[in-house]
């Protein structure tokens, strides 16, 4: 049922793409730049910024990814603590003296 409905949500989202393209296939815009003045059609223009906008989403979430795996990488013992987190089953990690002390 579950794969049902996406396949049916893809659909309806395909389909309302495809309606949207048909009913303006003929409006033009014009898109304003600063030395620069672009005549558009309307659902290029669309598609384009949904396009864009899903690229910098995946970009800003690459580098949160990156930012995170540089981090876990500086701190040992962060990665325990975010695991306690998570998972309430999780022990507190136990450290030597000597592990300590090369920590901080």
């Amino acid at each position: 049922m579950r794969l049902t409905s996406r396949f049916v949500g893809l659909a309806l989202v395909i389909f309302a793409a495809f309606w949207f393209a048909a009913a303006n296939a003929d409006e033009v815009v014009l898109v304003d730049l600063v030395l620069l003045r672009l005549r558009v059609s309307l659902p290029l223009l669309m598609f384009g910024s949904v396009l864009m906008g899903m690229g910098v989403a995946f970009l800003v979430g690459w580098r949160a990814d990156r930012k995170e795996h540089r981090q876990a990488l500086e701190e040992p013992a962060r990665l325990h603590e975010r695991a306690d987190l998570f998972d309430p089953g999780v022990h507190e990690f136990e450290a030597t003296d000597r592990e300590r002390t090369e920590w901080h």
